[in-house]
């Protein structure tokens, strides 16, 4: 008979240890802010608010348009074509009000991805793209 306490203790035990553990990580939408001071060509004084984002495994990443700028669109590339923590493939497109997406995380992403922020400003008639490199850090 001392089967069945040893049952009921082990499965006592096995709940326990179910109620502890930590509940699943929910993913964020993790934004990075862009805005330009567009004054022309030679004067473009780009802003990326996180310079280096920081994400979880599963995370997505939403790069939006400062609705005060100039900026006309933004496109995200990585530096290196094999090195992007994201399944779906770049470059990401977007406009104000419509952010460009990083999104399906690829599962053995972790690491320091550099990549490329071309902003395209229009100050009357007269429209140029300017680069700048910030980060994705997958912890």
């Amino acid at each position: 008979m001392r089967i069945v306490p040893t049952l009921l203790a082990a499965a006592l035990g096995a709940a326990l240890l179910s109620a502890m553990r930590a509940p699943a990580r929910t993913a964020k939408d993790v934004t990075v802010d862009i805005g330009a001071d567009c004054r022309s060509r030679d004067s473009t004084v780009i802003t990326v608010s996180p310079w280096a984002v920081n994400v979880s495994q599963g995370d997505s990443i939403a790069w939006v348009i400062d609705a005060d700028s100039k900026v006309e669109s933004v496109d995200i590339s990585p530096k290196k074509a094999d090195r992007w923590p994201f399944a779906d493939r770049p470059p990401y497109k977007g406009g104000k009000g419509r952010p460009a997406r990083g999104r399906r995380m690829k599962p053995n992403a972790k690491g320091t991805y550099a990549y490329d922020v071309t902003v395209t400003c229009k100050v009357g008639q007269r429209t140029w793209k300017t680069t700048l490199d910030p980060d994705i850090v997958v912890d």
